[in-house]
């Protein structure tokens, strides 16, 4: 989702970001592509969210870089990504009795 300068937005509306995404998965130092992908082609629009076609597993406690180039001269995007998933337990395992460390 984006918006231009905090502008209000509506269906009619709806600006497409000029930026590109790269993606880097923390626990093996990889990047999801070879290439930064424009923001569109990876994660949809609005009206119709990407979804992809083979679900992406990351380690458990690793984290997930994301750098957004944009390529817009004139205006200023506030761009917000969404990433949808579920966790998976090893087995024998519930949200009740996992081991967090200390900070939890």
């Amino acid at each position: 989702m984006t918006d231009i300068a905090a502008a209000a937005v509506n269906i009619n509306n709806l600006p497409m970001p000029l930026a590109t995404v790269q993606i880097l998965d923390g626990s093996s130092s990889r990047q999801l592509s070879s290439l930064p992908i424009p923001v569109p082609a990876l994660f949809g629009t609005r009206g119709l969210p990407f979804i992809l076609p083979v679900p992406k597993i990351f380690k458990a406690r690793s984290s997930i870089n994301i750098t957004i180039t944009s390529y817009e001269a004139a205006n200023t995007n506030n761009i917000r990504l969404q990433f949808m998933g579920n966790k998976i337990y090893q087995q024998g395992q519930t949200p009740q009795n996992l081991n967090y460390g200390a900070g939890f």
